[in-house]
């Protein structure tokens, strides 16, 4: 659903509503090389995966709003190879729904352009999972402290997860 907010008062005549749904991955890289900072720009272009680029266009004809807050119900089916989100030091796949919106102001055609960030999320069954996937993780950590182990101390933290599932 796209929500249009307008002043109080105030009739909004659009031209166009457009809606993009883009997807993208890159694999990121910590150089050190001494590049110039439009080569990189170039070599991350290069770099990077298209997921998902689709364009919905809501409204194709002039349309007037009479409400302050006016939606425009939509539904699009994503395909099922998408990638999962994921933000890390290594890599990036980010997913962006952007709605442009021509209005007229006045005698002039302005544009509004609202960027939303959504998440993909992989949908996992546990029924094929295997075991090592439910055995627990230990953690611990080991660390001294004090200008000697006379003076200061240690300390010993350990810490350990355990994976569970319910399946009704």
């Amino acid at each position: 659903q796209v929500s249009i907010t307008s002043k109080q008062g105030t009739i909004l005549s659009t031209n166009k509503v457009v809606l993009t749904l883009s997807g993208s991955g890159r694999l990121l890289r910590n150089s050190k090389r001494e590049d110039s900072s439009a080569n990189l720009r170039e070599t991350a272009r290069k770099d990077e995966i298209i997921y998902l680029r689709k364009e919905i266009t809501l409204i194709d004809t002039n349309t007037s709003f009479y409400e302050t807050v006016s939606h425009v119900n939509f539904e699009e089916r994503l395909p099922a190879y998408l990638a999962t989100s994921i933000e890390s030091k290594h890599a990036r796949v980010l997913y962006t729904a952007r709605v442009t919106l021509d209005y007229h102001n006045g005698k002039c055609l302005t544009r509004a352009v609202a960027v939303h960030g959504f998440s993909i999320v992989e949908k996992t069954d546990i029924n094929i999972c295997s075991k090592s996937h439910f055995e627990p993780v230990p953690i611990s950590a080991h660390r001294k402290f004090g200008w000697c182990s006379c003076i200061g101390g240690q300390m010993r933290c350990s810490l350990n997860i355990e994976k569970l599932a319910f399946v009704c």
